[in-house]
């Protein structure tokens, strides 16, 4: 037949079980939380944690890597609507190329954060990144450079 082609990743990290096809419905947006508003004078500390609290409800359904993909790409939703486990998740399918962590999601902290989590298991001792500080960094003055210079 003549189907057009379309690139997913190949990649089993996927919400379907046991060759399970179903059907998802798109989640909506994260909703503001109570007691949570929008900082206007340029910090983004509180946008930051409403990040984080949405995030930690997602974090719970995993989406599949494709639907993830198409939530990435988006420009009004971006790699804020998407939890930690699903920026993994991309990563591992190089949907996310792993040097533009930091560069592809809304803060670098959060890209330091991520790449912590999927690095520390791989370590002698899975502790070892826990004391090392990453928070309050100005990353502008890294971000893009090589490491080897």
């Amino acid at each position: 037949s003549l189907k057009p082609h379309v690139a997913t990743p190949n990649c089993a990290l996927t919400n379907r079980r046991g060759g399970e096809d179903r059907c998802q419905r798109e989640s909506a947006p994260p909703k503001a939380l109570k007691g949570i508003h929008t900082n206007k004078d340029g910090d983004g500390h509180h946008e930051e944690e409403e990040a984080d609290e949405c995030r930690e409800l997602q974090s719970h359904q995993r989406r599949p890597v494709d639907e993830c993909l198409t939530i990435l790409k988006d420009p009004k939703r971006g790699a804020r609507y998407l939890s930690n486990a699903e920026v993994m998740a991309l990563v591992e399918c190089r949907g996310i190329l792993g040097y533009r962590l930091e560069a592809v999601l809304e803060s670098p902290e959060r890209g330091v954060e991520i790449r912590r989590e999927m690095l520390s298991p791989k370590l002698p001792d899975s502790s070892a990144l826990e004391k090392l500080p990453y928070r309050h960094y100005d990353y502008s003055k890294v971000i893009g450079t090589n490491c080897e210079n």
